[in-house]
């Protein structure tokens, strides 16, 4: 292309960084406790197992699709709220108290992260429900 181009990928990431700096800015990260339950029927467990959509060569040298799991969807919701789009980074998770198989159910349990967060824990439960899929739900977070 021409020297007048632009990279609207690069021009994208810039803004989303000047955002997250922008709201996180002065904002102690804190560490939350949540209480989460789930329909896993859609889900490969609750483990991350990498960036979702991913393809990788399987040991057999068949291109294996990286499924979806209750872990990367709540870490990417997370995320949303610091600006963040797309797969976690690795350096970011979410310690959880168990873990489950593919298609399983869960109800109260227990994970925890870290977030720059400076609203009610109530606003803070509304806000990552509100970028999870419908199957997957926040039902109590406190501050630890």
């Amino acid at each position: 292309g021409g020297g007048g181009d632009v990279d609207v990928r690069m021009v994208e990431e810039e803004y989303l960084e000047g955002r997250k700096k922008a709201r996180c800015e002065g904002i102690p990260r804190i560490r939350i406790r949540c209480l989460v339950e789930y329909d896993g029927t859609n889900y490969s467990g609750f483990q991350s197992q990498g960036p979702k959509g991913e393809q990788l060569i399987g040991h057999t040298g068949i291109p294996v699709t990286i499924p979806a799991t209750v872990q990367g969807e709540i870490e990417e919701a997370i995320l949303k709220l610091e600006g963040h789009v797309g797969p976690p980074p690795r350096e970011f998770r979410v310690l959880c108290a168990g873990r489950t198989d593919k298609g399983t159910h869960a109800s109260g349990q227990v994970i925890s992260f870290d977030l720059a967060w400076r609203h009610s824990p109530e606003k803070l439960t509304k806000a990552i429900n509100h970028h999870l899929p419908l199957d997957i739900a926040i039902r109590d977070a406190r501050v630890v």
